[in-house]
């Protein structure tokens, strides 16, 4: 190659080299520089679009939250009493007050809680009261016939959900 270099005229050097340069950046050109503007080009134009559907998106999970009722906007009830004040409260005012045996702190926040011949209509509707007013949710149940028709034990995970 660098014979046929060196072998060529003065003139037709600086050809093959302005040709050389002139190929090099085409191939620049086309392989980096132009994909790139054009991305970037093209970036630009969906910006809008993405922040609209952001936008959508948004609201509506704000939408989904209200209906699940766990809007973070609105301050739950009980919101700076423990859990454990909460969950007595609410099973005497339930009814269940006679039916808990125990309730143990797990290592989660949460609270372990125990019922001995509760009424299981009772209990779930206790539970549901506590995720609607409070946000607290039940994380593991475990149910158990308790003689009586109707009538449980009942062992609880509930957890306050954010």
């Amino acid at each position: 190659m660098k014979q046929w270099f060196a072998g060529l005229s003065e003139r037709e050097r600086y050809l093959v080299l302005a040709g050389a340069l002139l190929g090099a950046y085409a191939v620049l050109h086309l392989a980096i520089l132009a994909p790139l503007w054009g991305g970037t080009a093209r970036m630009a134009t969906q910006l809008p679009e993405r922040q609209a559907l952001l936008g959508e998106l948004r609201a509506a999970e704000a939408e989904v939250s209200a209906l699940r009722g766990r809007d973070p906007a609105v301050a739950r009830e009980g919101a700076g009493q423990a859990l454990v004040v909460i969950i007595d409260r609410t099973s005497r005012e339930a009814g269940l007050g006679g039916a808990l045996r125990r309730n143990q702190p797990t290592p989660d926040q949460g609270l372990r809680v125990s019922f001995e011949g509760a009424a299981f209509d009772t209990l779930v509707v206790w539970l549901a009261e506590l995720e609607r007013r409070f946000g607290i949710g039940v994380e593991s149940a475990s149910f158990d016939a308790a003689g009586d028709p109707g009538r449980v034990n009942a062992t609880l995970v509930l957890e306050r959900r954010t």
